[in-house]
């Protein structure tokens, strides 16, 4: 399941804006992948090519 497919599942559930709900949805599948809920190693896992750092204050801030 890619990230758009769960994001357009989850627009579905929630009133969020796009950028909250493919956060979101890029957490769950970090969380799938690593298998812990370290925010550092939730940052790894992110298909992004945004710094570790930013990704990092990103899920923070969410």
């Amino acid at each position: 399941m890619s990230i758009t497919d769960l994001a357009d599942i989850l627009n579905g559930y929630f009133s969020w804006n796009k950028s909250r709900i493919e956060c979101f949805a890029t957490m769950l599948i970090s969380l799938i992948k690593v298998r812990t809920v370290n925010l550092t190693e939730i940052a790894c896992g992110f298909s992004s090519p945004a710094k570790q750092d930013s990704r990092y204050t990103r899920i923070k801030r969410f």
